[in-house]
């Protein structure tokens, strides 16, 4: 086991209820659409000419699509200040929250987890259970 899932599972209780995984990005947060108004407060663009958004970042300056570590250093700015451009769906909170009660519930999310154990509340935590 590798040292980042031996923590992960650390951070995991278990219990005898059933578990329930949801994918926080675009199904309990809204991406996309901040993302766009991040990149395009920030000098860009993202056409999504394929299924990634690496290649499919355009810098509005000079037209060119952005290499992936400017991709990168875009995603980390953008999750850094996601309590500024993130949402949740309108009814996720109370859906998820409701579910506690029959079930435990996982969220997972493509961000990074210092950037989700920085932020406070139910949305901002890379894997946990909730009871």
């Amino acid at each position: 086991m590798t040292q980042a899932a031996e923590v992960f599972t650390r951070d995991l209780i278990i219990g005898e209820r059933p578990l329930l995984v949801v994918d926080v990005d675009e199904v309990v947060l809204q991406f996309v659409a901040p993302f766009k108004a991040f990149l395009k407060a920030n000098g860009h663009e993202l056409k999504l000419d394929t299924f990634s958004l690496n290649g499919n970042v355009i810098s509005l300056d000079d037209g060119r699509r952005v290499d992936v570590s400017e991709v990168g250093a875009l995603l980390s700015a953008f999750y850094d200040n996601q309590e500024n451009w993130q949402a949740p769906f309108d009814t996720a909170r109370d859906t998820l929250e409701g579910l506690t009660d029959i079930a435990d519930v996982l969220l997972l999310t493509a961000m990074p987890r210092t950037t989700a154990k920085s932020g406070s509340g139910f949305w901002s935590v890379t894997a946990s259970i909730f009871r």
